[in-house]
C-alpha cells in the first residue's frame, strides 16, 4: 500500500513485529537501492507493506481489515487482491499485489483494477 499511511495503518494490525521499527527514516525510504534486498526478503512473509506517499516504509507485515463487501474482484483473483482494493477505497493510497501463483503483478487504486501484468 502506497500514499495513506495513516489511514492503511489504521486499518490494519500486525502479524508479526514490525521490522521497521527503531530505523531512522533515511533508513526506510523504498528508493534506496541498499534497502531493496531487504523488502525482498521480508516480502515472502505474510502481510502488506504500508509505504508513505513520501517513500518511507512505515510498516511490514501487516494485515489489513477494510471491509471488502463492496469490492468486485474478477474471476482469478483472490483475498488478498479484495482486501487491498478495499483499502483503496476509504485510503488515499494505490495498492500494489504482486501474486504468489506466477508473479502477476496487479496496480488497485479507488477500488479498480488499474493494471495487471507478468513481468
Amino acid at each position: 500500500m502506497i500514499g495513506d499511511a495513516k489511514t492503511v495503518l489504521a486499518q490494519s494490525r500486525q502479524l508479526s513485529p514490525n521490522p521497521m521499527t527503531g530505523l531512522k527514516t533515511e533508513e526506510r525510504m523504498i528508493t534506496d537501492p541498499e534497502f531493496s534486498s531487504t523488502i525482498k526478503e521480508f516480502a515472502q512473509n505474510d502481510g502488506v507493506y504500508v509505504v508513505s506517499g513520501d517513500g518511507v516504509v512505515e510498516a511490514a507485515f501487516r494485515f489489513l481489515m477494510a471491509d471488502a463487501s463492496r469490492v468486485n474482484i474478477p474471476k482469478g483473483y483472490g483475498t488478498k487482491h479484495a482486501s487491498v482494493a478495499a483499502m483503496t477505497m476509504p485510503a488515499k493510497a494505490v495498492g500494489i499485489v504482486v501474486s504468489q501463483s506466477g508473479g502477476k503483478i496487479t496496480i488497485i487504486k479507488d477500488g479498480k483494477f488499474v493494471k495487471s501484468f507478468s513481468p
